[in-house]
């Protein structure tokens, strides 16, 4: 079985009591059934201790023992990436998989040219628009099998 996980509020907290601490043996969430009163203690403790400081050092004893009792095997660790326009100005990506744009901005930009926007107008009263022969090309033209996309006319 495999199983993934991200925490949401960034303490350790949300991810040792959840999957494997020992309440959680019965609600289903730690799903090794694994319970060590031990670990269970440390992260009971650390979960109370106002400093952080302190509150390091006590999960990092009880990660010490999940790594000698070995509950599970870790194969991999994800690695999250959010695509923004270069336009998108002030905004920050956030580690708990939350997107805020409370101070972003979007700058002005010329349109988009070339085959992801738009092709560029002639100058008013020339070009096929002017003897009425023209009509505006498709914006996304479907791919055809195989997923390219064809090339759009007058690009």
């Amino acid at each position: 079985m495999m199983l993934g996980w991200s925490g949401d509020n960034g303490d350790p907290d949300n991810f040792f009591v959840p999957l494997l601490g020992c309440e959680a043996v019965k609600g289903g969430g730690n799903v090794a059934r694994w319970c060590n009163k031990e670990f269970n203690d440390l992260v009971q403790k650390a979960a109370q201790t106002p400093k952080q400081a302190d509150r390091a050092k006590l999960y990092e004893q009880a990660q010490l023992i999940v790594k000698e009792e070995a509950p599970w095997i870790t194969v991999a660790h994800s690695i999250r990436f959010t695509p923004i326009r270069k336009e998108l100005k002030g905004f920050k990506m956030d580690a708990t998989a939350h997107h805020y744009f409370k101070d972003a901005t979007i700058a002005k930009s010329p349109p988009p040219r070339g085959p992801w926007g738009p092709p560029p107008l002639p100058p008013r009263g020339q070009g096929p628009a002017a003897s009425g022969d023209w009509s505006p090309p498709l914006l996304n033209p479907p791919a055809p099998r195989g997923g390219v996309p064809l090339p759009r006319p007058g690009v």
